[in-house]
C-alpha cells in the first residue's frame, strides 16, 4: 500500500511539475480570432465572415483578435492593394480593410507574439456580389 501511494504521489509531483514549467509557452493558444462585415448585423469576431447585407458596396471588413493576454504584440498581414483604416493594422489588436466591393476577398493574417512565443491566425472576409436585392 505504502509503494502505491509512493507511485500515486510522484506521478502527481510530475504531473504538477510539468504544469509549472508550461507557464511561459502556454501563454499563446487561447484566443478568438476572426472577422465581421459592415454594413450588417453587429455580431462575434470568430472565424471567417460574408457580407449579409445585400448592399452594392463598398464595405469594410474588421478583424479582431480577442482573449490574447497582456503585453501581446500584433503583427498585421493585408495583402496588397487593399486600403487600411488610419491608426489600425498596427499594434492594436484590431484591423480594418476598406473598400471592399462584390466578388471581392481578402485574406487576413495577425502574428501574434507573447514572451518570445509566436502565433499566427488567418481569418477570410468573402464579398458576394448582390443583383438587385439577391446575390448574383
Amino acid at each position: 500500500m505504502r509503494k502505491s501511494a509512493a507511485l500515486v504521489s510522484t506521478v502527481l509531483l510530475a504531473a504538477g511539475i510539468g504544469v509549472l514549467t508550461a507557464g511561459p509557452a502556454a501563454a499563446l493558444g487561447g484566443e478568438t480570432y476572426g472577422c465581421q462585415v459592415s454594413p450588417g448585423p453587429v455580431g462575434s469576431y470568430t472565424g471567417n465572415c460574408h457580407n449579409s447585407a445585400k448592399f452594392h458596396g463598398p464595405y469594410s471588413a474588421g478583424f479582431s483578435v480577442g482573449g490574447a493576454a497582456a503585453g501581446t504584440t500584433y503583427t498585421w498581414h493585408v495583402p496588397a492593394g487593399y486600403q487600411t483604416a488610419p491608426g489600425l493594422c498596427g499594434t492594436t489588436s484590431g484591423c480594418r480593410v476598406d473598400g471592399l466591393t462584390g466578388d471581392d476577398e481578402v485574406t487576413v493574417s495577425v502574428t501574434l507574439t507573447q514572451a518570445g512565443a509566436t502565433e499566427t491566425l488567418t481569418a477570410t472576409a468573402f464579398i458576394l456580389a448582390v443583383c438587385g436585392n439577391v446575390y448574383c
